[in-house]
């Protein structure tokens, strides 16, 4: 952020999350992949480096559509996941 130039609120009112929300990212929180990848597009980084402050191994181009795609994917299961364990627990 500092880079940036942007405080907790900016980027809290960029991302359209809380600044509750950012203070807690930078706190340890996992923000939810649709967050993630606001951030990391706002911020022109990669969702790794928000996560983990590491860049792609050497030898690996960054693609950020692929990262897009994989935060599209694991979104996706993640729902139908929920929705199994919703249908699972009214058979009960």
């Amino acid at each position: 952020m500092m880079r940036h130039h942007l405080t907790q609120k900016d980027l809290a009112a960029a991302a359209g999350c809380s600044q509750a929300a950012i203070s807690k990212y930078l706190n340890g929180r996992i923000p939810k992949a649709k967050e993630l990848l606001n951030l990391a597009d706002l911020l022109g980084v990669s969702m790794e480096w928000l996560l983990a402050g590491t860049a792609p191994p050497s030898g690996e181009p960054f693609v950020q559509d692929n990262w897009r795609q994989r935060a599209r994917d694991a979104e996706k299961k993640l729902t139908k996941l929920r929705a199994d364990l919703e249908s699972a627990v009214k058979k009960i």
